[in-house]
């Protein structure tokens, strides 16, 4: 009997567990699950928001969708008239997007307080279930990048990086001069081909992590430009041809200068700005590439009650987070410990289970 792959992944276990006195249901994640979607769920669940019978061992993804979206409408609005035009619009928001957040959630965390991420229309559905939305990689005074930190985005720090490394690059990249002939011998393209390959093993360092750390897609993406200098230059050098009108084979003296002008003039790239996106790579790529800190753990015990829940995003995972009796926990919902008793685990850079 051949299954389809898509309807596989979109059943999700069930796992019951003993919570306050009750039997409540508790979603498992899958090896690719919506974990934005699944941790909403959760916290509803423990809640007692919604509920899942017993008699269940799974649930579709189109169920659980229903179940979120008649609690988001059953919510009572709120009795002030101008509050409650805001609230109904935050709903058919809500509602609009809530569908996507199956296939994921792309959010942009800021290094200065656990609770600040970029808005996005996604992020309506936590404004309407009143559904904090926490992460712990936060900035400490005492480093040396939280000046460069403090007020910046993770998009807006990986593209300043990002752009200082290709500088840098593009100033170690010979531009040839127009004068020389731009055809290459076999040898020549051979020898260029040798070149590459030696800059990109070592001559200048990847914008990658340390051995033993990982990078989420989404960083990925993030980290890796679109255009590299040297396709920007070609593009340049072909822009003639694709435009409107037609380019002479033999160009004029004033063009000539004007094109030895363009290529001796090279940007310099800052050394303050060099220093200031190593500090910064450092700071995310090698000593907090665990997306979390002690002052995240710190800021978020302040900002959130006991007994208390949350969304915790960390390393491009969404998970239900639990404060109690002063400590932070993290719900276990992946799929191996499906059998087994462990339900909590302890937010920490060493965590514990229970």
């Amino acid at each position: 009997l051949l299954l389809d792959l898509s309807v596989v992944l979109s059943m999700y276990r069930l796992k019951f567990i003993d919570y306050l006195g009750d039997k409540v249901a508790v979603l498992m994640q899958n090896v690719n699950g919506p974990c934005p979607l699944l941790a909403i769920s959760n916290i509803l669940l423990l809640t007692q928001s919604i509920s899942i019978h017993e008699d269940n061992a799974v649930i579709s993804e189109e169920q659980l969708e229903a179940l979120v979206t008649a609690h988001i409408l059953a919510r009572p609005p709120p009795t002030d008239p101008k509050l409650k035009e805001t609230y109904t619009q935050a709903v058919e928001d809500a509602l609009t997007v809530f569908p996507h957040i199956a296939q994921g959630l792309d959010v942009n965390p800021y290094f200065d307080c656990p609770d600040h991420f970029e808005y996005t229309p996604e992020l309506a559905v936590f404004d309407v279930l009143q559904l904090p939305l926490y992460h712990g990689w936060i900035s400490e005074s005492s480093e040396p990048a939280h000046s460069l930190l403090v007020h910046t985005s993770y998009n807006e720090a990986i593209s300043k990086v990002v752009a200082s490394r290709e500088a840098s690059l593009s100033e170690h990249t010979p531009v040839p001069s127009p004068t020389q002939s731009t055809a290459l011998s076999i040898e020549e393209s051979e020898a260029g081909a040798d070149s590459s390959s030696e800059l990109n093993n070592g001559s200048l360092p990847p914008l990658v992590p340390k051995r033993g750390s990982s990078l989420s897609p989404s960083q990925s993406s993030m980290m890796t430009p679109t255009k590299s200098n040297l396709d920007v230059l070609k593009e340049d050098s072909l822009v003639g041809t694709k435009g409107k009108g037609k380019v002479s084979p033999h160009p004029s003296s004033n063009e000539k200068e004007t094109k030895e002008t363009s290529h001796s003039a090279q940007p310099l790239v800052s050394p303050l700005a060099i220093h200031d996106a190593d500090l910064m790579a450092r700071w995310l790529l090698d000593d907090h590439s665990t997306q979390l800190t002690f002052e995240g753990m710190v800021q978020i015990n302040k900002v959130m009650g006991s007994n208390k829940f949350a969304v915790f995003y960390r390393n491009n995972h969404f998970s239900v987070l639990r404060k109690h009796e002063g400590m932070l926990f993290l719900l276990v919902t992946d799929e191996g410990y499906l059998k087994n008793n462990i339900v909590w685990e302890t937010l920490s850079v060493r965590p514990s289970f229970f």
